[in-house]
């Protein structure tokens, strides 16, 4: 269960990788594990921006599955501040969940689960390399990187770190960015939701 001196993340994106969490974020963890979410699938089914970030990771129910990732022990300020970062709320919900440490204990955890959602989509190569990364630096099971290694990504348009990192810091720039990207997912729906009455489904065998 959460302690109360500090608040367990489980990170299973780029969160993992200390050039995201530490040097972009400046968040400094409390305490950082490796752990694995059993019963639980890593997805890149998480809406994103088709011009940069085709999907980014989620995580979904598939009992027998295993997300390996990292645990963070945050304080309630870093908590608020990744929360701010990852629009929590918003974009994603928090799930509550039972995350087993590589040491042999188990942890209730926030885990960060996303609001909006499409087919799975290859990752950019700046993002998935990005994970790749930290489940190296974190010491991940050799058999869960190898399959981060395996999985197919997409050459995308160039946006750098520091651009991202610049997005991020910026309040302003982070909230009209919000807006305006969550304003493309609820147009999305708006027109799929209408496109469904207007064309009924037929049946597969006419």
């Amino acid at each position: 269960m959460n302690e109360p001196n500090g608040i367990w993340n489980f990170a299973y994106g780029g969160n993992m990788n200390p050039r995201v969490l530490s040097e972009r974020r400046k968040i400094t963890p409390l305490e950082s594990v490796a752990g694995r979410l059993e019963d639980y699938r890593l997805a890149f089914n998480t809406r994103g921006f088709p011009w940069i970030e085709p999907a980014f990771a989620n995580v979904e129910q598939d009992p027998g599955a295993c997300v390996h990732g990292v645990l963070h022990k945050l304080t309630e300020e870093q908590f608020a501040r990744l929360d701010r970062y990852e629009w929590g709320g918003v974009a994603y919900r928090h799930l509550e969940l039972d995350v087993s440490a590589y040491d042999g204990r188990r942890v209730r955890a926030r885990v960060y689960s996303a609001r909006y959602v499409s087919r799975e989509k290859s990752p950019s190569c700046r993002y998935l390399t990005l994970i790749r990364e930290g489940a190296r630096v974190s010491g991940l099971d050799d058999d869960y990187v190898r399959m981060l290694d395996r999985h197919p990504c997409r050459d995308t348009p160039n946006m750098s770190n520091a651009s991202i990192g610049l997005l991020e810091r910026s309040a302003r720039l982070r909230t009209l960015f919000m807006f305006l990207i969550l304003g493309t997912w609820k147009a999305k729906d708006l027109f799929s939701s209408s496109g469904n009455r207007s064309n009924p489904p037929t049946s597969a065998n006419p």
